[in-house]
């Protein structure tokens, strides 16, 4: 995992992938919800589908023997669910969501 200067988390192997969508979903749980029912409605939606996507592979119970991940699609879903974080509780909660506040372990 690569970590610039300015605090941005690049994941680069199957695990590093897997594991930073995963750690992108937790962290969103801990963000404070939002009250505007469209804001939460977008947050809910990319945090399902980010939990579709890393779950399985992050969990070794519901792993499917012979299932790959979709490492593209578990990105997109862990970018996602930050921009959602970022648009509905601001920059701040993003970057907590994201790692890129300098708490999360690499």
């Amino acid at each position: 995992m690569t970590i610039t200067e300015e605090g941005v988390i690049t994941p680069g192997t199957p695990a590093e992938i897997i594991h930073y969508g995963w750690e992108v979903y937790r962290r969103s749980q801990q963000v404070p919800f939002p009250q505007d029912p469209e804001a939460a409605g977008t947050l809910m939606r990319a945090q399902s589908r980010l939990w579709h996507q890393a779950a399985p592979f992050a969990c070794v119970s519901l792993y499917a023997p012979g299932v790959g991940p979709d490492l593209e699609g578990i990105r997109k879903a862990a970018a996602d669910v930050i921009a959602a974080v970022g648009g509905c509780c601001g920059a701040e909660a993003a970057a907590f969501a994201s790692g890129q506040d300098r708490s999360a372990a690499a």
